[in-house]
């Protein structure tokens, strides 16, 4: 017979311990239930009446049902019809049901499109129905062809969202434009690309228009947006196969299939946006700040000759008298009359004459009759009280009327540019009084100003120009007694402006050759958010922009066709594009002193990605939805592997990045 063993109370102790540590380990890496995946499944279109690409349809109904609760998106601004639709169609949601009724007539043996864009999204999550678009015919044939491509802004590469795109044949006239609803339409994306489906085979002008009234045409010249190809295009299609990508999840691929599909071209026409310089001039204010002076402010400065007359005059100035004033002009549309015949003072009513246009878009001289009497400041009790008194006390000093300003634009190098401002007219028989010196030393040493240059159209402001030293220090005087205005005033006290040029080592630079260009080009460089810095215009194919701060650039080309220093937007009518604009594909980094030196060929890369990704301003809606099942799956995977917080990065745009290759650019680099 066995003993009854009796076992140690250490050995319960060290098998407690021992499962303890087992569970503990065993469940170390276990990862507690989320809920699942979200919901990311657009609607699916489960039937129709008609259905989809139905011939010889009569009704004016469709009616759409989906596997789920659907609701309708911005319909006016996405949902388009083709033909366009003069009167608005009833679109309406409920339930799983999507339902259409088009109001105008039904034309017979023609192909109608409703094309959805992102309009029809799930009820629940928002999921949208991308690129969704339904057709049918009234005739026994449907058309199939599709047109397609990008709209971009032509000054600035910006993609230009919710644009109408329409159609019309390669017979209709150039005027259809303008009287003549287009015959197919869409509208383009967040991406501003456009698809015209369900087109007959053919030849077609294409335009875009930014429209205000709905009519599908470009009636209200000069006040809408527009661009146009300027010659037609042939639809034309062939078999083709693409890729197609099956997931495990957001962020496995299963596997890449070849599909086969109907490839329709042109799929890649690029259409440059631009708003016309309305031809329209108009007075916004009139003011009277004194006696001899009259200042009229318009819309936009009239493009000819403004003429100003006295009413009791028998007629206005004409080209060969000499006007009773001089005219000062400012690019905001201010227009400053300084009177030299002292009888004009005391007149309160005269006649204006400028150019701008007539009913019909034509231009023609308007005239105004402006009646504006001079009115002295009013002056309060106590501040007459204190001048009074004041004037009993001693002999107190009228204020000048005229004044001059001097202002720096630039960074503080040699090549900042030394502007100067008066309230009134110089006399500039006096320019003498603007004097440069030299004031490293405590003896001012006198220097040479090269020109004294006035802005055109100006009498009041202007540039000065004088050959400065980097680490110089120097004073530019204006002396009182030396200079007056026109009418006689002189400044209180002389002006002394005071400044400093930094050293040459602070500062960066940027040479760029332009290669397959004309020489007429305008260089614009640009913050890395594609604001302007500096402008520069090529001298023998090259653009220097000296004297910058270190930091990041873009760049941006104008080819200046007219010569005038400017962009200019396009004018339909006249069949002129507007001036060509060309990005450098990359974003310069500049260090402090270097020089960096770059070769630019605008045209071997294509407009659509010129524009660096990150310089582009207009927001696209994928960037601002969030896939939340990829950023689910990252948690999860990052939490079974122990750890790590670090989220998902890169561009998300895709392609290249700053300091990537530059497609078409060379880049070489060397100190001062």
């Amino acid at each position: 017979m066995m003993k009854n063993r009796r076992r140690s109370p250490w050995l319960h102790l060290s098998l407690l311990i021992g499962g303890t540590i087992a569970i503990i380990y065993g469940c170390a890496n276990r990862v507690a239930p989320d809920g699942g995946p979200y919901d990311d499944q657009p609607p699916k279109l489960v039937r129709s009446h008609p259905a989809d690409r139905e011939l010889n349809v009569s009704s004016k109904k469709v009616s759409l049902w989906f596997d789920e609760f659907v609701t309708i998106k911005d319909p006016l601004k996405k949902i388009i019809v083709s033909p366009p639709q003069l009167q608005q169609p009833e679109i309406i949601s409920y339930g799983k049901k999507v339902v259409v009724s088009l109001k105008d007539t039904l034309t017979p043996n023609t192909t109608y499109t409703i094309d959805f864009t992102d309009a029809i999204v799930d009820n629940n999550e928002g999921n949208p129905l991308e690129n969704f678009s339904f057709a049918f015919s009234t005739g026994d044939r449907i058309d199939t062809m599709e047109i397609a491509g990008t709209v971009l802004n032509a000054r600035t590469h910006e993609p230009m969202q919710g644009l109408l795109v329409g159609l019309h044949p390669d017979t209709a006239p150039r005027s259809a434009f303008h009287d003549t609803t287009f015959l197919r339409t869409s509208r383009t994306s967040d991406k501003a690309k456009f698809v015209i489906r369900n087109v007959r085979e053919g030849r077609y002008h294409v335009y875009a228009l930014k429209e205000s009234d709905g009519n599908y045409r470009n009636d209200m010249v000069g006040t809408e947006g527009v661009a146009w190809l300027d010659s037609a295009v042939l639809t034309t299609c062939k078999p083709d196969i693409r890729p197609d990508t099956l997931w495990v999840d957001s962020l496995t691929i299963d596997t890449i299939k070849q599909v086969p599909f109907t490839h329709y071209y042109p799929d890649d026409l690029v259409l440059l946006y631009y708003e016309p310089r309305d031809p329209k001039r108009f007075l916004k204010k009139r003011e009277r700040p004194a006696p001899y002076q009259l200042r009229l402010t318009f819309n936009a400065l009239p493009d000819s000759a403004i003429k100003l007359a006295r009413v009791d005059s028998l007629a206005l100035p004409t080209d060969t008298m000499t006007p009773p004033y001089v005219m000062d002009k400012s690019k905001d549309g201010v227009v400053n009359f300084f009177f030299t015949d002292t009888t004009w003072s005391a007149h309160s009513t005269f006649a204006l004459t400028y150019l701008s246009v007539d009913s019909l878009g034509l231009p023609a001289y308007k005239s105004d009759t402006l009646r504006i009497a001079y009115k002295a400041p009013k002056i309060d009790k106590e501040e007459k009280k204190r001048k009074s008194a004041e004037s009993d006390s001693t002999a107190h000093a009228v204020e000048s009327p005229f004044s001059i300003k001097i202002e720096h634009k630039g960074k503080g190098g040699i090549s900042d540019s030394i502007l100067f401002a008066s309230t009134l007219p110089i006399d500039t028989s006096m320019l003498r009084a603007f004097a440069l010196y030299d004031a490293k030393d405590s003896i001012l040493q006198p220097l040479r100003i090269d020109t004294i240059t006035f802005f055109d159209g100006s009498v009041t402001s202007g540039l000065i120009s004088a050959r400065l030293s980097y680490g110089g220090q120097y004073e530019l005087h204006v002396d009182s007694a030396e200079i007056a205005d026109i009418y006689g005033h002189r400044l209180d006290k002389t002006v002394v402006d005071a400044f400093k040029v930094k050293e040459k080592s602070d500062f960066s630079s940027l040479r760029v050759t332009i290669h397959d260009m004309p020489d007429s080009i305008i260089g614009e460089l640009l913050t890395p958010d594609d604001k302007l810095v500096w402008t520069s215009y090529s001298r023998a194919g090259e653009i220097f922009f000296p004297d910058l701060d270190p930091g990041k650039y873009g760049l941006r080309i104008i080819y200046d066709r007219n010569g005038n220093h400017r962009w200019d937007p396009g004018d339909y009518d006249a069949s002129i594009q507007p001036e060509a604009v060309y990005y450098a594909p990359k974003v310069f980094e500049l260090m402090k002193n270097w020089e960096v030196k770059e070769n630019f060929y605008p045209l071997l890369t294509p407009l659509l990605t010129q524009k660096p990704r990150t310089m582009i301003q207009t927001k696209f809606n994928e960037e601002k939805r969030k896939d939340r099942n990829k950023e689910r799956e990252e948690e999860l995977r990052r939490r079974r592997e122990g750890g790590g917080d670090q989220q998902p990065g890169g561009n998300p745009f895709g392609g290249q990045t700053p300091g990537g290759a530059l497609g078409g650019m060379r880049q070489a680099t060397r100190g001062f």
